[in-house]
């Protein structure tokens, strides 16, 4: 981590975890200099880890190349094959304060100026032309077997390319063994739908199980809870199922 910029691992004197993401587990780095980096690691249960870091980077470089203010990547590894035993992402840590900490003591013109800030962004976002659906990668990332798109008109269209979706809901639990078309996708609006709909019939045919978000997976279990609660199960047969229920870790 401290060879990423140029210093030596004596030289960090503080690792601590700062949170526990929805894909991703962060932490803190302090140097000895007073300069701080974030180190990202996804949980190995969020497919496709490979994918989804090689991409991450390599959009954020992307747009950072089109002046949109992201933070700055110092290192990364799309692989566990490392010395960290990992996929990881080093990266910038950009101070500043949260938002939402502050919102409702601002007044209506600090808000609007954010809000406008955050609008000229997303307007720089939406003008910048893809070749087709998917998500951006660098090109040496992936195998010359892999379908991939370059980026026409742009100055480091060789670094650059459109690949397969990261999109969970197509790498979601056995899915991610499927031999299926995940993009680039010229005609975003019939491949996609295309890609994914053969996603969920080849899953359908291998396994039967379908995506569920954490939401729904609550809601069935609920629904379990009020099924139960009409046969004749003791209130302590019910409590002892019900914690262990309601408390599952989302998938």
């Amino acid at each position: 981590m401290a060879e990423c910029v140029n210093q030596k691992a004596e030289d960090v004197i503080l690792f601590k975890k700062l949170a526990e993401g929805g894909f991703n587990r962060v932490f803190q780095i302090s140097m000895r200099d007073g300069s701080q980096l974030v180190a990202r690691i996804p949980y190995p249960t969020t497919p496709p880890t490979c994918f989804a870091v090689a991409s991450e980077v390599a959009t954020m470089d992307f747009l950072r190349s089109h002046s949109i203010p992201v933070p700055k990547v110092y290192a990364y590894s799309a692989t566990s094959d490392n010395a960290a035993g990992v996929e990881y992402i080093i990266m910038e840590m950009l101070k500043g304060r949260q938002i939402g900490d502050y919102w409702y003591s601002m007044t209506e013109e600090e808000r609007l100026k954010i809000t406008f800030q955050i609008a000229r962004i997303e307007g720089r976002l939406f003008s910048i032309p893809l070749p087709a659906s998917g998500s951006i990668y660098y090109s040496h990332d992936l195998e010359p077997s892999i379908q991939k798109h370059g980026l026409p008109g742009c100055e480091e269209s060789s670094r650059f390319c459109v690949g397969p979706a990261t999109n969970l809901k197509l790498w979601h639990r056995e899915r991610s063994a499927l031999s299926v078309h995940r993009g680039p996708c010229e005609s975003w609006l019939f491949k996609q739908r295309r890609s994914g709909m053969a996603c969920l019939i080849a899953h359908s045919c291998n396994s039967g199980r379908c995506f569920q978000s954490w939401r729904q997976q609550r809601e069935g279990i609920l629904e379990k809870v009020r099924t139960r609660s009409t046969h004749t199960e003791s209130p302590f047969q019910r409590g002892l199922w019900l914690p262990k229920a309601v408390t599952a870790s989302p998938s």
